[in-house]
């Protein structure tokens, strides 16, 4: 039986649009399986960020147990020694400069026992609240440098700042003011704490040399301090940015939105 033109026509345009309908399919199931894949990627891919996170809040709060523990370890035994050498001098025949010259030489390895006590474990955050505590801090690096400080803060910290955030901004506001304090040669530090209900912004001013610290160079650099303040801002889950300033210095920001 032999075929007309018209169903010669009708039956290539049905062949055709068949192709193009399972063409059509084809590219759909692609698109589709793709998404799929892409989706499974993104998921792994948090689960990857939310195993390091964990792994490094452990890694952290270990660190800080044991800090705390050799804390207390130089609170009481190199102190509680101290005192007994003190008190010892009391029996000692000797005269009166040598004995001033040793309670001098011993207050001064007790203040320097404090301080690494106090960098440690910060007992201040405890006893006098975050802000009281970075007033605290800052007062230090004043008295230990000939750097200008100026700190303003709101008056009442976001409500959704607990303890363990509080423990981990402070160490990083102590990491950057040394930075600075050691390589910037800066003259002058502004220190900015400001938040509404969702956001806290924490921003560091310096007038110093200005410094970046680029992806590569944080990959290459030995630098304990500043890998610290990665762990502890990713531990928080906040963002920070380095800005150059004109004509000199540089602008740190830290961000830390609500949960």
């Amino acid at each position: 039986m032999e075929l007309n033109d018209n169903e010669i026509v009708f039956m290539m345009t049905l062949g055709t649009g068949g192709m193009v309908m399972l063409a059509v399919m084809v590219i759909v199931f692609i698109v589709i399986y793709q998404r799929r894949i892409f989706k499974k990627k993104t998921q792994i891919a948090e689960m990857e960020m939310e195993t390091q996170r964990l792994l490094m809040d452990a890694v952290l709060t270990t660190k800080e147990l044991e800090q705390k523990r050799i804390a207390q370890e130089l609170h009481d035994e190199i102190g509680s020694s101290v005192n007994a050498v003190k008190m010892s001098l009391i029996y000692m025949d000797l005269n009166e400069g040598t004995r001033e010259k040793l309670n001098d030489d011993l207050l001064t390895i007790s203040k320097s026992v404090r301080r690494l006590s106090n960098e440690l474990m910060p007992s201040v955050l405890d006893e006098l609240g975050f802000q009281q505590a970075i007033v605290h801090l800052v007062k230090r690096f004043q008295e230990s440098s000939n750097t200008i400080f100026e700190t303003k803060q709101q008056v009442e910290l976001p409500f959704f700042i607990d303890k363990s955030t509080e423990l981990s901004l402070y160490r990083v506001i102590q990491e950057l003011l040394n930075n600075v304090v050691k390589y910037s040669k800066a003259t002058k530090v502004e220190l900015n704490i400001r938040h509404d209900n969702n956001k806290m912004i924490i921003e560091l001013n310096d007038n110093g040399t200005g410094f970046i610290p680029s992806e590569t160079y944080l990959s290459k650099t030995d630098s304990l301090g500043l890998k610290n303040i990665i762990s502890r801002i990713q531990q928080v889950r906040a963002k920070i940015d380095y800005l150059l300033l004109e004509p000199s210095g540089t602008r740190v920001t830290i961000t830390l939105v609500k949960p």
